[in-house]
């Protein structure tokens, strides 16, 4: 599963160095595996309930509903990352891939928040500085 990760960012330009590709497998199977057979924790694996990968249609409904409220401030939507280093990683990446898509909505702003050593609970327990640099008031 990670190698075919490396594949297709490699295939897509996308930079590699955000994604640990020295290793091409876990051994471990994906909890959505079609093929996944054996309970974890006694949960069947899948992403959505009964074991399937396909989501069901009520939250289908309910995830578009809510979408068409997402409605601008000042002329702008906002994504923003929140996380320590490996999440900027990741995200570098993610802002990449979404640059590229033309039919990204033109008043969406994606944000990289995410700073170095700031973990959840710090975040959490200190945030003013983490927040600052944003230009958002510690909640």
């Amino acid at each position: 599963m990670v190698w075919l990760g490396c594949l297709w960012m490699a295939a897509s330009g996308a930079l590699l160095v955000a994604s640990e590709c020295a290793r091409t497998s876990t051994s471990l199977t994906p909890l959505n595996d079609p093929f996944f057979v054996f309970p974890y924790q006694g949960a069947r694996g899948g992403l959505y309930p009964d074991g399937a990968n396909r989501r069901p249609e009520a939250h289908e409904t309910a995830g578009l509903r809510r979408a068409a409220e997402v409605q601008p401030i000042d002329g702008k939507i906002v994504l923003l990352s929140v996380g320590m280093s490996n999440t900027t990683q990741e995200f570098s990446v993610f802002q990449q891939l979404a640059g590229r898509d033309r039919d990204l909505n033109p008043q969406l702003v994606i944000v990289d928040g995410a700073q170095g050593g700031w973990s959840a609970d710090r975040i959490v327990a200190d945030g003013e500085p983490y927040w600052t640099p944003l230009g958002l008031p510690p909640s």
